[in-house]
């Protein structure tokens, strides 16, 4: 799968508001999986101070930028190549 965002599209805020969306949707599972929910909620809190505490020094791309490369010609051979499949699969299944 090909996913593809603008490196100066993300900043800190925008990271930080996607952790309290999934703290906010782990939250109402709270009772039926507390044990699960405690975990993952204490990962988001602390990736959160992580990023905040490099954002205090100006030094958060050091954790945004890792999960980025650059797309060559070779990635956009390769996403006409899956996009071509996937037409032709929804074609098949269900006509044009």
């Amino acid at each position: 799968m090909l996913y593809a965002y603008n490196l100066e599209a993300m900043d800190i805020d925008r990271t930080l508001e996607g952790y309290r969306y999934r703290i906010r949707a782990h939250l109402k599972r709270v009772r039926r999986f507390p044990f699960d929910v405690a975990r993952t909620v204490v990962q988001r809190l602390a990736k959160g101070i992580v990023y905040r505490s490099l954002a205090a020094f100006n030094q958060e791309e050091l954790l945004i930028r890792p999960g980025w490369q650059a797309a060559d010609a070779t990635l956009f051979d390769e996403f006409e190549g899956a996009k071509t499949q996937v037409q032709q699969a929804r074609v098949a299944l269900f006509g044009s």
